[in-house]
């Protein structure tokens, strides 16, 4: 049964998958001289798939620890990444198009009065 399953599903999906099984308890492995017996154990309770409900746990944005996470990376069912948001918003000095900013005020501006209303660039007396 392990060899045939091993061709079809490949032999780490099934040596994963027995070791899962076998940690719940739900198979036996018996060895009887040079055959292997793997059975369905007794009295086994209702089988509860708590990987199924790791990833639904994540898939509803929900956590993990640690060891769920690295086992869930290690199946190749889940990968962490970093997702980076950023929110845009209307500033104070928002405008459909660029304006010019002064960077001094001019003759002109003095004679036509426009430096009373103009927008001038902030000085850097530090430099």
């Amino acid at each position: 049964l392990f060899r045939s399953l091993a061709n079809v599903m490949g032999k780490d999906d099934v040596a994963l998958g027995m070791k899962s099984c076998m940690k719940d308890k739900l198979i036996t492995v018996t060895k009887d001289g040079s055959n292997v017996i793997i059975a369905r154990a007794k009295d086994v309770a209702p089988f509860k798939d708590s990987v199924r409900e790791l990833l639904e746990n994540l898939r509803t944005g929900g956590d993990v620890n640690a060891a769920d996470a690295d086992a869930l990376k290690k199946r190749k069912l889940a990968s962490q990444e970093t997702v980076k948001t950023f929110t845009i918003v209307k500033g104070p000095n928002f405008a459909l198009e660029k304006k010019k900013l002064a960077t001094d005020i001019t003759r002109q501006m003095l004679t036509d009065g426009s430096w009373a209303t103009a927008d001038f660039k902030k000085l850097n007396f530090n430099a």
